[in-house]
């Protein structure tokens, strides 16, 4: 299938044809012209053409081409605006996104899958420090159960529900909604994603992990927070050759997406790479400073090519920071591990684990805390994390 948009004031006219690839034939083709506010009317009526000339053998009511998330067509607008932004990853468009979801529903209060964008955008919020995880996912699960509520056979909101199960330990409840999301609809890619990130790489599937990442990935190519979190994986799994080339792959996609940078930099220190993640930093990321992640991953390099005073500086910035925000504890332990004090790295540990950040739910698998891997207190807090050793 192909199809073309193109859009004048408040009209639109759309191509769609089908073409059976094998020989060259043609099976379909049309053209509308349509109004803006005709939109979501437009696609069902393409989709169930499409549907009729495949002769789709479907299950259930149809609800895969039939099911109605929105009669309102400027709520569904908002929507979309804030996915766009959701899947940009900055604090500013993740806040943005929440603005536009928030909008949606003021239009259209049953509208679950704005409902899942709110919670979405407050879930990923603690893997970027711009919340913590005990602040961010209470609201973020509120948000899932509304949708829940409203349409309890919504793949994406028993997703959303799944999502941090580090928060409260809630690890089996986890499975259980991520597999019941898969169950309902396994073409949503963000929920094989989230699978993977939330729930099997805590869990030390790592196989199991990389899989689904992939799956997400076949389903939507060109995600870059997925594709850059592949590498992640891959640094979790100690597969450090394919983590490079991963991510070299998702820079070339969007060389200014934050969650690509942020796995840039690991990326280059977990191959013993520092001087190079020091200079990509300040060739490519000096710019925003505001970001924590890349700013701590940045300490961690400091205190490995052996300049301390500049690692030590980078704790500093941001023990100031925390007296006006929310800061990650978590990096701040690793820089501390890398400079080979192992007091200070457990005292910052104990605050990521009462924050709930991010990166505590992933001590099972990290190899930036290794060196702490052999003390009794590793293994206590790994423990009350009900994590696998």
């Amino acid at each position: 299938m192909s199809g073309r948009l193109t859009q004048r004031d408040d009209n639109l006219t759309i191509s769609v044809d089908l073409v059976d690839v094998k020989n060259k034939k043609s099976l379909w083709g049309e053209q509308y012209q349509r109004k803006m506010s005709d939109l979501l009317a437009t696609q069902r009526e393409i989709a169930s053409a499409i549907a009729e000339k495949l002769q789709l053998k479907l299950s259930g009511d149809e609800q895969g081409l039939n099911k109605r998330y929105t009669n309102n067509n400027e709520a569904y607008q908002l929507y979309l605006k804030g996915r766009y932004h959701y899947a940009k990853r900055t604090r500013s468009d993740v806040e943005q996104s929440i603005v536009e979801f928030k909008q949606a529903i003021a239009l259209d209060p049953s509208f679950a899958l704005a409902h899942v964008g709110i919670s979405d955008s407050y879930a990923v919020m603690p893997s970027y420090a711009y919340m913590s995880g005990r602040e961010a996912t209470p609201l973020a699960k509120a948000a899932a159960k509304q949708a829940l509520q409203i349409d309890p056979n919504l793949a994406e909101a028993h997703a959303a529900y799944a999502a941090a199960p580090y928060y409260d330990q809630s690890w089996s409840e986890s499975e259980a909604e991520y597999r019941r999301a898969i169950q309902l609809n396994p073409n949503v890619a963000a929920n094989h994603y989230t699978f993977a990130l939330n729930y099997l790489l805590p869990q030390k599937r790592l196989d199991d992990a990389i899989s689904e990442v992939k799956r997400a990935l076949e389903l939507e190519p060109l995600s870059i927070p997925m594709g850059a979190n592949l590498a992640g994986i891959y640094i979790y799994a100690r597969k450090n050759d394919l983590a490079l080339e991963q991510v070299k792959k998702v820079l070339a996609l969007e060389p200014n997406h934050v969650t690509a940078q942020i796995w840039m930099v690991r990326t280059l220190c977990v191959n013993g790479q520092y001087g190079e993640a020091i200079a990509f930093y300040e060739n490519t990321l000096a710019k925003d400073p505001s970001s924590q992640g890349l700013t701590q991953i940045l300490g961690y390099a400091f205190a490995k090519a052996g300049r301390k005073r500049e690692a030590l500086e980078v704790i500093r910035r941001h023990d100031e920071l925390g007296n006006k925000q929310f800061v990650g504890r978590y990096e701040v332990a690793a820089i501390y591990i890398a400079l080979g004090e192992k007091d200070k790295a457990f005292e910052e540990l104990e605050k990521a684990y009462i924050a709930r950040d991010w990166g505590i739910a992933r001590l099972s698998v990290d190899p930036f805390v290794d060196p702490l891997r052999d003390d009794p207190r590793f293994k206590d807090l790994v423990r009350r994390m009900q994590l696998p050793e």
